[in-house]
């Protein structure tokens, strides 16, 4: 279901046209877009997801921030080649940055790992 996220288009309604039943708990895995999207939209996001039914599960990557040794280069690389495809990164964001940005979103009774490149991590639960 293509959505363009940074148009506050709201995905909720789509799925739930689709059949999604959300008073049901969900499990979301998003990874390979909070890089796109600016913190606007990625708190806009979160917060479409703090209403999923309370238990639901969010699983999400967050590009890695560390810019030193070799992850430098294999950054950069794709940075550029993201550029070069006319979709840059625009955001990075450390895995407890993301969940302030979620505690902001009222993230409150769910469940919420956000892993990083560089396999550091962060939780949120109720």
């Amino acid at each position: 279901m293509p959505v363009d996220f940074e148009a506050s288009e709201s995905w909720s309604e789509q799925l739930v046209a689709a059949g999604f039943d959300s008073r049901l708990p969900a499990v979301v895995v998003s990874t390979g877009v909070t890089m796109y999207l600016t913190k606007d939209a990625t708190t806009a996001t979160l917060r479409q997801l703090a209403g999923l039914a309370a238990g639901s599960t969010l699983a999400m990557d967050v590009p890695s921030v560390d810019r030193t040794s070799r992850r430098r280069r294999s950054l950069r690389a794709s940075e550029s080649g993201a550029r070069a495809a006319g979709t840059p990164f625009i955001s990075f964001y450390t895995p407890p940055e993301m969940l302030t940005l979620a505690r902001q979103a009222d993230f409150g009774g769910h469940y919420l790992s956000a892993v990083s490149c560089d396999g550091t991590a962060g939780h949120l639960s109720r």
